[in-house]
């Protein structure tokens, strides 16, 4: 299904994992876990938290094909 000529985007707040190493330099290492919270056309803006203090570990735009997702609308991988 597709809305004004965009492609179905994952939504904001599916969870997600990340499928390689492209990002561990700051702070999201291969299967690293996290939620979008901010979908672009090309990429989701993607939170990564540590589960015990709440602390940011990673936020930035990650490309669709360096991410899994896990729950949320669309297939699951």
């Amino acid at each position: 299904m597709e809305t004004m000529g965009v492609p179905d985007r994952w939504p904001n707040y599916s969870k997600v994992r990340f499928r390689s190493d492209q990002h561990r330099a700051n702070g999201a290492p291969e299967g690293s876990v996290g939620y979008i919270v901010e979908v672009y056309d090309d990429a989701y803006e993607v939170e990564v938290t540590e589960p015990e203090t709440g602390e940011t570990l990673f936020l930035g735009a990650v490309p669709d094909a360096d991410l899994d997702l896990i729950s949320g609308h669309g297939p699951v991988s």
